[in-house]
């Protein structure tokens, strides 16, 4: 429908993109708004409007969705739903054995779990690195418990906890 039809029809048009060429044979890009203001037999008085250059705006829309495109057509991530990367929380006990933890950690392939005390309350993280670290470097046994060596029972609820004898900020496994 052309502006004019859709000016009588409607009595206004809004936010209309048109092309307009100058002498030169420039090319601009414009947004059209008008409002027909008429008299109470319906005859029109005078047509009020706004034409706003959206030229730029035009352009770097389309070079977005060009760039969007470019990326989408090579699998990566740009515009993408969150869910595709997110998967649920893992939480285990915190006297569950570290070579369990393991298994977890390989078999849900998202490289942490949450240490829970009381099923409820959770107490720290344990990341596969983590693991490897306290198994390997600390020549720790696979069957020991997740949080070995600290005594959870000074667990105040305000991420304190205390190995032997010291205080010590929540650990980060």
């Amino acid at each position: 429908m052309s502006i004019t039809n859709q000016l009588f029809t409607d009595g206004f048009v809004r936010n209309k993109k048109i092309k307009i060429a100058d002498s030169k044979g420039n090319t601009t890009i414009a947004s059209v708004s008008l409002l027909l203001l008429a008299d109470e037999n319906k005859e029109a008085l005078i047509c009020d409007g706004i034409i706003e250059d959206i030229t730029e705006k035009v352009k770097e829309k389309n070079h977005t969705d060009n760039i969007v495109a470019a990326f989408n057509a090579k699998n990566t991530i740009l515009i993408r739903p969150v869910s595709d990367f997110i998967s649920p929380v893992s939480l285990l006990d915190w006297e569950t054995p570290l070579d369990e933890i393991n298994r977890h950690l390989i078999k849900r392939g998202n490289g942490c779990v949450l240490i829970t005390k009381n099923i409820n309350e959770i107490i720290g993280i344990i990341t596969d690195s983590d693991i490897q670290k306290r198994i390997f470097a600390l020549n720790l046994k696979a069957d020991n418990p997740a949080l070995h060596g600290y005594d959870i029972s000074c667990y105040s609820g305000s991420g304190t906890y205390h190995r032997n004898g010291s205080h010590r900020n929540r650990p980060a496994t």
